[in-house]
């Protein structure tokens, strides 16, 4: 089944020029842009002094991180070749005949979309969107299978609630110390004058 979904959506290729390299710039360029659009956060977060903004975009490095950790040890233990190494298929750009399965492209770009939606919520649909199309388009360039996608999107959406969990303990922690700290500003008598 795996497969047949995969001809389904590969045989799309090399029948429109246009449409093929709009998929080769999904599948190859478009992470880029994610990572530039958490850079960007962080960088705002600094210039407005805005602490939150940094916080998403740290919060949002470090999922990414720990979901692409995870997708290189499952793929290590449940290592599937990619379809172009056993069948005939369109392969747009050569790639490394490495683990198929997970698509460290859709863990990436959903982990860091998802990640995103503490900043913005538009925003995060938006690059939500913009993944799922680099799912497809992997696919389509002849990389992956269909469930090498599917899975993965799954998996990352398990996710999204650490940087939300961990952005409320932060400042919760923060309202506490701020709330034990004692106060030192000594008040200043006035001064009376005793009649003589």
């Amino acid at each position: 089944m795996n497969l047949e979904f995969f001809r389904l959506i590969n045989d799309l290729a090399n029948k429109n020029t246009i449409i093929d390299k709009i998929m080769i710039f999904f599948s190859k360029d478009m992470p880029y842009i994610f990572m530039a659009a958490t850079a960007i956060i962080f960088i705002l977060g600094i210039m407005n002094n805005k602490i939150e903004y940094r916080k998403v975009a740290l919060n949002t490095i470090v999922l990414t991180t720990i979901n692409l950790v995870l997708s290189f040890i499952v793929g290590s233990i449940y290592y599937v070749d990619r379809p172009f190494v056993h069948n005939k298929v369109n392969l747009l750009f050569p790639h490394t005949a490495d683990a198929s399965f997970p698509s460290d492209h859709a863990t990436g770009t959903m982990s860091i979309a998802l990640g995103l939606k503490n900043y913005n919520k538009l925003l995060s649909v938006i690059l939500t969107i913009l993944s799922v199309i680099v799912g497809f388009s992997r696919v389509y360039v002849g990389h992956h299978y269909p469930f090498d996608i599917i899975g993965e999107i799954n998996h990352t959406n398990q996710k999204p609630k650490y940087t939300k969990h961990n952005i409320k303990t932060t400042t919760k922690t923060k309202q506490k110390k701020l709330q034990k700290k004692p106060n030192n500003t000594i008040t200043k008598q006035p001064k009376i004058n005793h009649p003589t």
